[in-house]
């Protein structure tokens, strides 16, 4: 997850846990919180690409973080 982060700007699971499962999610502290939460999103593999959740998916999840750490 710590290389996914720094490559991609979240952490990401390609058939990794399922092998038909895809997702991506993004950590952030939320406005007064001292633990670590998280935003996802997931699918089947075949509805779900990986290019959709980097692509599209990525940029909402990471603007929906810092929404709510601010």
């Amino acid at each position: 997850a710590l290389s996914d982060e720094t490559e991609y700007g979240c952490a990401t699971s390609f058939g990794e846990w399922q092998k038909d499962v895809n997702g991506i999610a993004v950590g952030f502290f939320p406005i007064g919180g001292s633990q670590l939460m998280s935003v996802n999103c997931g699918g089947p593999s075949s509805s779900v690409s990986k290019e959709f959740l980097l692509d599209e998916v990525r940029p909402r999840l990471i603007e929906i973080a810092s929404r709510l750490e601010s």
